[in-house]
């Protein structure tokens, strides 16, 4: 779309920091007030100069081909003289004549070594090359001074025109010329109290001047004063070479990755140079505008042929949030996602958004299929979060066809309704890990009040719960496992209307030491105390032992210690059970919701723990919940996944192996991470699974720890003769044991052991199944049955007859050499590479005449490798020589490059 044309525009001022409005009349491009400035800089500027020419100039004995060279020449010992001080008198008038630079440098480099007061003056003369600048030369010529002499100088000033060039320049560690700090003007500026490096009171100075003389010859004199001889600069900058370096591997490498190297060759960078470096030039790649959100949304419509940006999502008032999803993915899996997890990290940029996502499984593995980053923190309207993942999640399933038969949550309730809403004929399962850890953390916690326990209606919905089973302390309304469920039952009151005139007095906790049938008063509040009253039995309580009674005055606590591993293993029985394995209830839904609440309460009411029964109830067993994450609602199939760890994997991928550079990064640059730099990762593995390349690479992580488990349940030893109870079923893949019905991949020494030994291959093409039987592979045979009845294809896994899934590369055999287009045999080869070196060696001596400081600069960039291994061979030459030194070992580090190189014979 073009932007339209701007009408009216005023014209300003071209001066800087100057936004005058020019008349429509003016002519010139600056304004008045600017154009008075310049002309008061120029009468200033004309009488300095007026000033320097009636100054006496000292004679100057080398010859100059024009009267303006002499011009030139007494205004740059003008200066020169100018800054002398009180040690004027003892500089030298006369510049010392040198073959060239590279002499007049070596003498300057004896000078430092000979004397602490260095008064220097010499010059040159060189043939103009045009390639070079005279500016280029100045700069060289001041980089080799701090080469030989270990003192970096800044310039102070330039003074140039057609045929002449000056720059003055001033010791970096000179305490008289030490900058000013340029303080910040901002309000809430940090005063960094750097102290920076030590100076020295050297007097320094450095006036280098280039001279033209108009017939092809350039003279270059160098004036250089140096009164104390201090610590060499350490230099800090970014080097040339190693910012080309980060440039190249900007792509596809990462400031830690580029420290590394960068560090062995440039020892004085620091990582924290190396990564500001990356951060600032990877901005054109990223940064799209100054506001983070909508530098996203513009990245997003750039990389259209990857991601799938949701524009037409339009959040409230309040609610920030970019939606899109990974094209390529949703296109790969159009048809075939089952199961969908999603969930939420925090802390992954600057803007303080969440940043949600949906997983779809495929071969047990996650696969990203779109991503949410949302933020409700300045809404007002009740219900925001959930409308904004209900409009993220309708557009995956409206253009994508993402319809699962099971959602993988969190216990948050939000993301919950949205699932409800979006996916209604999908079966929820809240994630066990999640689940495990809040029951965990509940039960360990010592606070008493718990959440609000509607007794009646539990008993009208299994009346073998008692209502008079209830706690006796206050409740806490807001205690409610994954926040407010708009979906809770209604109120105890609301369920009592028979007596609503009724007057209802709530009375306080039991004591321990009341008597039974006495009522008693507090002496020190004077309220009732209800009468202790032993709990009617209930019919699922036919434990023969008694538990031991607890002792007089005994704390009531909510959970005792010894009791908070037996409620997970039973809510874990209670999480897996299933009507398709038998063994713990009649294979049906409603017969194992009860089965399994009247154990749960039959435990509470024997050890009286009333507190956790009414949290276990309300938040997990209660109709409403129990659907939630009890996978036996489900009876047609059985859920591969049982935790949203492959969401917690790709968050923890995320953070550790891209977030960790960053210190919050801004949302443009997290988008182009998880576009550019993750996806690509899982394009590769899903590529692979969809397309069979014929070898075993990018498998899932869930294979090894299969083979893991598969190999344990093999080799423990079966107690003969069996128990009567289990039952293994081969072809259904099913036992009546305890151990399958806790089992992530759903086996037991039962199974495993009731069919024949499986081959290598096994591990790699099982296939996992949501019905029975719940493993298929050819190879997967019962005992009764011969190996031989059913061929199985003896593949490239079998005749290898390893498994090696502990490392991602398949390079093959070793002793096949792969075949190579080119014709040419080894000497040819090896005799076209020494003729170019050879060649591009009498090259590089040529360039030795122009003294230009980047031709080497390039030369030792790009040939650094091949320099050092010029270096490892000559090393292993010399000491193979040497009669007094032993030969190098083989995997010495500073020859192990030349392993295969052959020394010459020693001359006679």
């Amino acid at each position: 779309m073009e932007n339209p044309p701007c009408e009216d525009v005023p014209r300003r001022c071209s001066r800087n920091k100057c936004k005058n409005v020019l008349p429509d009349d003016w002519v010139l491009r600056q304004c008045a007030v600017c154009q008075a400035s310049n002309l008061r800089y120029k009468k200033r500027k004309r009488d300095k100069n007026e000033e320097e020419e009636r100054r006496p100039a000292p004679s100057a004995p080398v010859a100059g081909p024009s009267d303006a060279s002499r011009g030139d020449r007494r205004m740059e010992d003008s200066d020169d003289d100018s800054d002398g001080g009180d040690n004027g008198s003892e500089y030298k008038t006369a510049p010392e004549t040198y073959d060239g630079g590279d002499s007049m440098v070596c003498a300057i480099r004896d000078l430092f070594k000979e004397k602490n007061r260095i008064h220097f003056y010499g010059c040159y003369t060189m043939a103009v090359d045009p390639i070079v600048s005279m500016k280029e030369r100045v700069r060289m010529l001041a980089n080799e001074i701090w080469k030989v002499t270990g003192y970096r100088f800044f310039v102070r000033d330039h003074k140039s025109s057609q045929c002449h060039r000056k720059t003055r320049y001033w010791c970096c560690q000179d305490v008289s010329r030490k900058q000013k700090p340029h303080l910040s003007t901002k309000a809430d500026a940090k005063r960094r109290q750097n102290v920076g490096m030590k100076r020295f009171p050297c007097n320094s100075r450095l006036n280098i001047t280039c001279r033209s003389d108009g017939a092809g010859d350039m003279t270059i004199s160098l004036r250089l004063v140096h009164e104390v001889q201090h610590i060499a600069y350490y230099d800090v900058s970014m080097p040339e070479g190693a910012l080309d370096m980060i440039r190249t591997h900007m792509d596809f490498s990462t400031p830690s990755v580029l420290a590394a190297g960068i560090r062995e060759k440039y020892p004085h960078v620091s990582a924290a140079q190396v990564h500001r470096a990356w951060s600032t030039m990877s901005e054109t790649l990223w940064k799209r505008a100054g506001d983070q959100m909508e530098s996203g949304r513009i990245l997003l419509q750039e990389l259209g042929d990857d991601v799938d940006y949701f524009s037409e999502i339009r959040p409230p008032d309040g609610v920030e949030q970019i939606c899109f999803g990974m094209k390529r993915i949703l296109h790969s899996l159009r048809g075939k996602v089952v199961e969908i997890g999603m969930d939420a990290t925090y802390n992954t940029n600057k803007g303080h958004l969440e940043l949600y996502s949906i997983m779809g499984e495929h071969d047990n593995a996650g696969f990203p299929l779109a991503y949410c980053l949302l933020t409700t923190a300045t809404a007002v309207e009740q219900g925001k979060r959930t409308s904004a993942l209900e409009a993220w999640a309708t557009i995956l399933r409206d253009r994508y066809g993402i319809i699962p038969q099971f959602v993988h949550l969190d216990k948050d309730m939000a993301e919950i309704g949205m699932a409800k809403r979006v996916w209604s004929l999908a079966k929820i399962l809240i994630c066990w890990w999640h689940l495990n850890r809040a029951v965990g953390q509940r039960l360990a916690n010592e606070k008493l009040s718990t959440t609000p326990y509607r007794a009646k209606a539990a008993h009208m919905c299994f009346p073998f719960i008692d209502p008079e089973f209830v706690p006796p302390g206050d409740a806490d309304a807001s205690e409610r496992e994954g926040g407010p469920d708009p979906d809770a039952m209604p109120r105890e009151s609301d369920l009592d209307v028979t007596r609503p005139w009724a007057l209802k007095i709530k009375l306080p906790a039991i004591s321990s030491t009341a008597e039974k049938g006495n009522v008693q008063v507090s002496s020190d509040e004077g309220r009732l105390e209800e009468p202790s009253v032993t709990p009617h039995p209930s019919p699922v309580c036919n434990q023969s032992t008694a538990l031991p009674p607890k002792a007089k005055n005994s704390k009531r606590t909510f959970c005792p210690k010894e009791y908070r591993t037996e409620i997970a293993g039973l809510i874990e029985r209670h999480y897996c059970a299933h009507p398709f394995i038998p063994g713990e209830a009649h294979p049906s839904t409603a017969a194992i919701y009860e089965w399994a609440v009247r154990m749960m309460y039959a435990y509470c009411v024997e050890r009286d723990l009333r507190e956790v029964w009414a949290y276990l109830w309300e938040n997990w067993y209660r109709p409403g919940r129990w659907e939630l994450w009890a996978r036996s609602t489900c009876p047609e199939m059985i859920a591969i996944l049982k935790t949203t760890m492959i969401l917690e994997s790709h968050w923890r991928r995320i953070k550790e192996d891209f977030l960790h550079h960053f210190a919050m990064p801004r949302v443009d640059l997290l988008i182009w991470i998880l576009v550019t730099k993750l996806a690509p990762n899982y394009y590769r593995r899903l590529d692979v699974l969809i397309n069979p390349i014929g070898r075993y690479r990018e498998l899932a992580s869930w294979r090894k720890a299969f083979k893991k488990e598969w190999r344990r349940c093999e080799t423990t030893p079966l107690t003969l003769p069996m128990n009567e109870k289990y039952q293994p079923d081969t072809e259904k893949w099913v036992c009546t044991c305890p151990y399958l019905h806790g089992s992530r991949f759903l086996v037991c020494k039962h199974l495993v052991q009731a069919v024949h030994p499986v081959p290598p291959i096994f591990f790699l093409e099982v296939r996992r199944n949501r019905v029975p039987p719940f493993w298929s592979h050819p190879s997967l045979l019962p005992l009764n049955q011969s190996p031989t009845s059913i061929k199985i294809t003896e593949t490239f896994g079998q005749i290898r007859g390893t498994l090696r899934e502990d490392s991602d590369s398949d390079s093959g055999d070793e002793d096949v050499m792969a075949f190579t287009a080119s014709r040419a045999t080894f000497r040819e080869q090896m005799s076209s590479r020494v003729t170019l070196l050879r060649e591009f060696a009498d090259t590089l001596e040529y360039q030795t005449q122009f003294c230009d400081q980047r031709t080497l600069d390039s030369v030792e960039r790009e040939g650094g490798r091949l320099f050092r291994l010029a270096e490892s061979c000559k090393s292993r030459e010399s000491r193979f020589r040497s009669g007094t030194e032993g030969s190098p070992s083989t995997w010495e580090a500073s020859t192990s490059k030349a392993m295969f190189f052959r020394p010459r014979p020693a001359p006679e």
